[in-house]
């Protein structure tokens, strides 16, 4: 059975990753990482049981998956949460061996604004995949996920 670690990196976004964090529930690990030193966001970190680590200058925000435990990560941005159908499919997906699969696309819907943006690759096999942003590019062929992170907020502006 395989392992989840989710990984979100957060700037100046401490009531933004609390909604974040309130529906990790099929995560294994919660890792943050953050770009600032706002000292809400280590409480709020500590509260949710996410490990925190302080992010260093000129250092690719993908690096910092080695900080994780597990192979298979979760990618978040602050203001974005599993839809219950996302946490039902990742918890059945973790009853199933997944094998060397890249990662998986999950689909992405503003609570703000009707309709579905495109799927985007989320979920990632640290150990078949390297990538430099907070969230990984698209890979061909890659399987969907059922469900959506649900996007409480404009996050359009990646993280780099």
């Amino acid at each position: 059975m395989p392992k989840l670690t989710a990984l979100i990196h957060v700037s100046n976004e401490a009531l933004a990753l609390e909604q974040t964090l309130q529906s990790l529930r099929p995560c294994d690990e919660v890792l943050v990482i953050s770009h600032d030193s706002q000292q809400e966001i280590a409480g709020i970190a500590k509260q949710h049981g996410a490990a925190l680590k302080q992010a260093i200058v000129g250092v690719d925000n993908g690096v910092y998956v080695t900080d994780a435990h597990n192979d298979w990560i979760l990618c978040l941005q602050p203001g974005e949460s599993l839809s219950n159908e996302l946490q039902t499919s990742l918890e059945e997906w973790k009853k199933i061996d997944p094998g060397t699969t890249v990662g998986y696309l999950v689909g992405i819907r503003d609570k703000t604004s009707p309709g579905k943006r495109p799927h985007e690759l989320r979920l990632v096999n640290r150990a078949c995949l390297n990538w430099k942003d907070a969230i990984p590019g698209n890979v061909p062929n890659a399987l969907e996920l059922k469900g959506d992170l649900l996007r409480f907020r404009d996050s359009d502006s990646k993280q780099k």
